[in-house]
């Protein structure tokens, strides 16, 4: 039921998008999109396309099938799977012990480095390898990938299994590593499946006259009746709460909501939530107009996808993200879910929402830029929180705009990043934190605890994932600085300017952990790049994330 109410709360920007929830989970990527995965049951049920029946109580083996791979083929994949309606209704998801037995294909030299991880509660991320490094196997192979073991619950229940996509936001989700130089990422295009433990929402229990279910007898399911998302009428009357303001985070200076910006300069205009809705809340909205920067002669350049410039990233946001920019009216809106369908996640978390890149204008000139509220009926992609109390109401935020003079500016006086004291893209409050998966239990002066690594543009993204990180310290399998002779060695600054794979550079270089310390604790390069200490050990922290 949330995820339709949901659905109803970003039915105004996504109707105007023209797309819909499901196309825009892929859009949102940069990647190409080729490549079929599906959910299914395979073994203890019965399924007639994507609807399957198992008996209330009995186990059945939930699989990620590839019909398709992508047309270059690929050295390595990832799935994740949410289930956790499933969890809801008493049944549950049993692990094996070792990751490698739930990945099935064995072509191609897979699953060679297998992992599995758990980004959120109830979802569960699987990758693997065609082969090892110095030996991937281009693969052309389809067929099942991941097997998972699955209870279904005692009684009576419907149950929808999620099989999430790779996107900027959720870099552990369901995609291909292709072979083809410079190896991008391809994003799977995916297909759910809903599993009727027994036969919910039917009219009747009785068993089918045929006998049980084969290849002469395929038994009748009754589809379970979907709700219709319904907008907010006028009837409803949303409630103040929950403050939101504008403000400049970058190439300005601020004295309250005045903000002075160098003429013709670039400056990052962002909406602030200082307080969220006492409710907490599963999504939200933000509009902003800067009409008046565009009369002055200044400009808004959008990011090329909307989910980089929703800059929160807790509680599963930014999950489904949304943008319409009305470049008639100078009007921007913004929009994120705490999570996908299935599960979204109630947050209280308030700090920066959305972050948009402005250019001041040539000439002085002062703009007032407008951070406007929802308005039912009227306005219905302005600011406001989906609340998580019941009925999910919308929730209309108190909101405050900020004017912008693009001229001279006086002396700095923002406030400075959280502090970084070893400089590897987790903070010091993070590293002292209590959960590694986060970036805790760290040392915020060791830099080489994080194995964050750049990518081909010098960019880290200050998260740990299979198809970025493991994949490029593989890329350099036995690259050695010449026992510390070559012009790039142990000794280089780790964030200068690496040079292409399969050259060595101490950025994909680790010694390993003290004896008795954690596996993360690695020290400094060694001046080669090895199987058990470095590959290995990237991939010990998959998952990590200092976002």
């Amino acid at each position: 039921m949330r995820a339709v109410v949901l659905a109803g709360f970003a039915v105004a920007v996504v109707t105007v998008l023209g797309v819909t929830i499901s196309q825009h989970l892929t859009t949102t990527s940069a990647e190409t999109s080729t490549g079929q995965m599906r959910l299914t049951v395979t073994a203890g049920g019965t399924c007639v396309g994507q609807t399957c029946t198992v008996e209330p109580g009995q186990p059945f083996t939930l699989t990620v099938v590839a019909d398709s791979a992508n047309a270059d083929m690929h050295i390595g994949f990832q799935t994740q799977v949410n289930y956790n309606s499933l969890a809801a209704n008493g049944g549950s998801y049993n692990p094996t012990a070792q990751a490698n037995a739930e990945i099935v294909i064995a072509t191609c030299g897979y699953p060679g480095i297998p992992i599995r991880n758990s980004p959120s509660p109830n979802t569960v991320g699987h990758g693997a390898t065609a082969g090892f490094p110095g030996g991937f196997t281009p693969c052309s192979s389809a067929g099942n990938l991941i097997s998972l073991s699955m209870t279904c619950s005692a009684s009576p229940s419907s149950n929808e299994f999620f099989l999430n996509p790779y996107s900027a936001a959720n870099t552990t989700g369901s995609m291909w590593k292709s072979p083809v130089d410079p190896f991008p990422n391809i994003v799977a295009k995916t297909t759910n499946v809903t599993v009727n433990c027994g036969s919910p929402g039917s009219p009747t229990d009785t068993p089918t006259p045929c006998g049980a279910p084969g290849p002469a007898c395929t038994p009748t399911i009754t589809p379970t009746p979907t709700t219709t998302p319904i907008p907010p009428t006028a009837t409803q009357v949303p409630t103040a709460n929950g403050q939101m303001r504008l403000t400049v985070t970058a190439g300005g200076i601020c004295n309250g909501q005045k903000c002075e910006v160098v003429t013709g300069a670039d400056f990052t205009l962002t909406v602030v939530a200082d307080s969220a809705n006492v409710d907490m809340h599963l999504a939200f909205q933000t509009q902003v107009n800067y009409d008046e920067l565009v009369q002055s002669g200044g400009s808004y350049t959008p990011s090329a996808q909307a989910n980089t410039e929703v800059v929160i990233a807790t509680c599963g946001y930014p999950g489904i993200a949304v943008r319409f920019n009305n470049t008639t009216m100078n009007v921007v809106s913004s929009g994120a879910t705490a999570g996908f369908p299935g599960n979204f996640t109630p947050c209280s978390s308030a700090g920066n929402l959305v972050s948009l890149s402005m250019t001041c204008s040539p000439t002085p000139s002062t703009n007032d830029l407008l951070l406007v509220p929802y308005e039912d009926g009227t306005n219905t992609i302005g600011a406001v929180w989906k609340s998580a109390a019941s009925g999910n109401p919308n929730i209309t935020p108190a909101v405050t705009s900020v004017t912008v003079n693009c001229g001279p500016i006086g002396p700095a006086t923002s406030t400075p990043p959280p502090a970084d004291n070893d400089g590897d893209g987790c903070t010091d409050a993070q590293e002292r934190g209590p959960n590694q998966e986060v970036g805790g239990r760290r040392s915020d002066a060791n830099f080489w605890d994080f194995f964050d690594t750049p990518d081909g543009r010098g960019t880290r993204n200050k998260t740990i994932d299979l198809l970025g990180d493991t994949f490029r310290v593989a890329g350099r399998f036995g690259a050695n600085d010449a026992i510390g002779s070559a012009p790039i060695n142990r000794n280089t600054d780790p964030l200068s300017v690496s040079p292409g794979v399969p050259a060595y550079h101490p950025a994909f270089d680790r010694s390993p952990p003290a004896v008795g310390t954690d596996p993360w604790d690695m020290g400094p390069p060694d001046g080669i790049v090895d199987l058990l200490v470095d590959i290995f050990g990237v991939a010990d922290q998959f998952g990590h994330d200092c976002t």
